[in-house]
């Protein structure tokens, strides 16, 4: 399980990424890397079918 603090945007970390992307509007990708215990963690929005290169991932 994963902490995801009290609210959206409570850490002062994740604020000003979050004000930064805002501020400059015309930002076409963003990537965020963590290390997290040698997990590929998945988003919320994700589906249940594997992705084709699962296994190189």
């Amino acid at each position: 399980e994963t902490y995801h603090g009290p609210s959206a945007h409570s850490e002062s970390e994740v604020k000003a990424i979050v004000d930064f992307v805002t501020s400059h509007g015309n930002i076409k990708a963003f990537v965020s890397i963590h290390s997290y215990s040698q997990m590929l963690l998945y988003p919320y929005g994700y589906t249940s079918t594997p992705a084709k290169d699962q296994a190189e991932l």
